[in-house]
């Protein structure tokens, strides 16, 4: 996972962008069955989260998304959907800090 700070739309806080994820062949489903290893996107996130606690942005995070990873966000992570970015041609998710809350409360 590669993160940079940016400012959040449209309130200009500052949160702590994932600028790449990527995921070990052993670890995708598509390769391996069952994957060596659970839970390991979840815990990125959550790492995501206490970083921008730590840097005082209260658990905002934001990322863009590739297609067969938006329900995971949308739907696992409870990150808002900024919708498409046409310049990346992908999603744009935020976390806000009541979602990293609610994240972290799920996903001690």
């Amino acid at each position: 996972m590669i993160i940079s700070v940016r400012l959040s739309e449209p309130d200009l806080m500052p949160m702590i962008y994932i600028e790449l994820v990527s995921t070990a062949p052993w670890n995708r489903p598509e390769i391996e069955k069952p994957a060596r290893f659970r839970g390991v996107s979840k815990a990125r996130i959550k790492a995501a989260i206490e970083l921008s606690r730590a840097q005082e942005y209260k658990g905002r995070i934001g990322l863009h998304s590739l297609s067969a990873s938006e329900k995971f966000y949308r739907d696992k992570c409870g990150m808002t959907d900024m919708g498409m970015d046409e310049e990346k041609e992908m999603v744009c998710f935020e976390m806000t800090e009541a979602q990293a809350k609610e994240f972290l409360l799920k996903n001690p």
